[in-house]
């Protein structure tokens, strides 16, 4: 039986990156049907068979993560953000 939605054959870590993305709102779903070829719709679609335990498991995630990345200071500011570590997380340099 083929898989119903195209975004269904990629692996699964594409899979994973394209609902964070989308979950954590750094790509639209426009822009991810786009990059994989086929309709907004479908992505939409594709998004809405996803349990909602998944989708607050990311957001879980990303909280935590963000916390991580700040660390006291030795400075009268308090926090200071650290540099991230990966590339998706210092985002694009063009």
């Amino acid at each position: 039986m083929a898989p119903r939605f195209k975004l269904d054959e990629l692996p699964a870590a594409s899979q994973q990156k394209i609902k964070e993305d989308i979950i954590l709102g750094r790509r639209s779903m426009f822009e991810v049907a786009k990059q994989v070829g086929i309709a907004d719709t479908s992505v939409a679609r594709w998004m809405r068979k996803m349990p909602e335990e998944e989708r607050l498991r990311i957001l879980a995630k990303n909280r935590v993560e963000g916390s991580r990345r700040m660390q006291p200071s030795s400075m009268k500011t308090g926090w200071t953000l650290r540099t991230p570590t990966s590339p998706w997380l210092a985002g694009s340099k063009s």
